[in-house]
């Protein structure tokens, strides 16, 4: 992790996805990447284990729970995984994401930036 890289936790992750722990920060960590419906998390198990204060085999674990509740969708590459925060969630949490995706912010709340700056080099 690089000292300038934060993670933003947002409202909605708690309220209203349920999300705490492990599981609300690697959620907010995708999310971060992902938020524009079209970039990928590609960060490392091990990447999301340093940030969750975890080993990289619970962070394994968490990841699969957030794929599991349909909260996030995953894709193999040919280095290992990617990540992205769902845009088609079924059930109750359809409409709340979609609505996230389309009225939540672009930019970063900090700098203005149109993509965090912990979306670099990754």
């Amino acid at each position: 992790m690089q000292t300038e890289s934060y993670v933003v936790l947002r409202p909605f992750m708690v309220e209203e996805l349920g999300l705490k722990g492990s599981e609300l920060v690697a959620y907010a960590l995708i999310y971060g990447f992902s938020q524009d419906g079209e970039s990928w998390f590609t960060g490392s198990a091990q990447y999301v284990a340093d940030w969750c204060g975890i080993a990289r085999r619970n962070a394994v674990n968490v990841l699969q729970k957030l794929t599991d509740k349909g909260l996030v969708e995953k894709v193999r590459t040919g280095r290992g995984c990617a990540y992205r925060v769902c845009r088609n969630i079924t059930g109750d949490k359809t409409s709340l994401v979609m609505k996230h995706h389309r009225t939540g912010d672009e930019t970063s709340p900090v700098t203005g930036d149109e993509t965090s700056p912990n979306n670099i080099g990754i």
